[in-house]
């Protein structure tokens, strides 16, 4: 081996590693070691493969020449080719300002999921019209926020972000769940809990920033892992629109990435919350179980709404009962999902704590971390 060229030497490490029938191929900077027959030899090859490749490059006609799919990664955000927003960390964003067309087909597709109520759709219909929403509006996904002191805006990265939660994310921790912001921002540094914001640019308006809905949820490592979700919510003049769906899968993602390996097999991550009585259908048509549970254990607490439904859609009769259990199993995640969420999980997780986990599930009106004992 010593003796053979660089190119040489690729050759024999792909024959090897082809030779095992890989699933996936990844290829880093080829181009820096191989000439242009074997770069068209290769390619000729891969047309063959029935696997998938991902190939790294800065090598823009090399891209252009395999790729079916491409992903920029910019100022350490990722960027799928064809898209103008993503999943971000808040300390960047994308702005993009919509054309009137472009504002004429968001109310278009608003109008249609309001029909929906007098003319139902199937699911399938509902989510694609939910999807389209998404790509055309001006939506930023916020990961990881770290509430700050509330006299201090400028801690956060996006301007006008600390209002936003001041105000906005407080109205919707009272009216839906009864809790307090201050009671949210000390349970969020004893638990470690994650936050996602769904937040709307509106330049040029007052405010600039409008909080679509959030996520509240603990990630946690073996015996079981997985993510206990505490609280979802939606504003309510933007319930209804898909929001809710969009939100869950923030938690569904990070659980995928939890899975693990036993002794009887894998063993993949979960979401569990406690679902109100009258969001349980919601949380099935996601893909959520019931979870059977003993009777003592059974109580009402301000768990998981349905953040689609409107607050005067809902019968309060139909609420007074316990909340149940819910579980959805998270397949390990596709290359886009793992390429943008790989990074904003810490490879060390908490052990799962069963009193921890059903107190954070119960809902954001949190005891402090001193009330247990772990």
């Amino acid at each position: 081996m010593g003796r053979l060229s660089r190119s040489m030497k690729i050759r024999i490490v792909l024959a090897a590693a082809l030779w095992q029938h890989p699933h996936i191929l990844i290829l880093d900077e080829l181009a820096d070691y191989m000439d242009v027959e074997d770069i068209q030899g290769l390619r000729s090859a891969l047309d063959h493969f029935a696997g998938g490749v991902i190939l790294v490059s800065s090598n823009e006609q090399l891209c252009n020449d395999f790729a079916n799919e491409k992903w920029f990664m910019d100022d350490g955000v990722l960027h799928i080719e064809g898209t103008f927003k993503g999943d971000i960390h808040c300390s960047a964003k994308t702005a993009v300002t919509p054309s009137e067309a472009a504002r004429q087909h968001i109310a278009d597709i608003e109008r249609r999921m309001r029909e929906h109520r007098r003319k139902p759709l199937t699911d399938k219909e509902l989510w694609q019209l939910e999807d389209e929403l998404h790509e055309l509006k001006e939506e930023l996904l916020l990961n990881d926020v770290m509430l700050q002191d509330p006299e201090d805006d400028d801690a956060y990265a996006i301007s006008g972000l600390g209002s936003v939660i001041d105000e906005q994310l407080a109205e919707i921790l009272l009216e839906e769940f009864g809790a307090d912001l201050k009671n949210f921002r000390q349970a969020q540094r004893d638990f470690n809990l994650k936050l996602s914001l769904l937040v709307e640019e509106r330049p040029g308006e007052d405010p600039a920033l409008d909080l679509l809905g959030f996520v509240a949820y603990k990630t946690w490592g073996p015996p079981v892992p997985g993510v206990s979700v505490g609280a979802v919510g939606v504003a309510d003049k933007h319930r209804g629109k898909g929001y809710g769906r969009q939100l869950m899968k923030v938690a569904e993602d990070r659980a995928a990435l939890l899975g693990i390996a036993t002794a009887e097999g894998f063993r993949p991550g979960e979401v569990r919350l406690r679902s109100l009585a009258s969001a349980v259908r919601f949380y099935e048509r996601l893909g959520y179980e019931r979870v059977e549970e003993d009777e003592d254990e059974a109580k009402h607490t301000p768990a998981c709404p349905d953040p689609e439904r409107h607050a005067g859609e809902v019968d309060e009769d139909d609420d007074d009962g316990p909340c149940v259990p819910m579980v959805r199993k998270c397949a390990p995640p596709s290359p886009p999902t793992l390429m943008k969420m790989g990074p904003l999980v810490s490879p060390k997780q908490a052990p799962w704590c069963p009193k921890l986990s059903r107190a954070l599930e119960d809902g954001p009106t949190w005891p402090s971390l001193d009330q247990f004992e772990l």
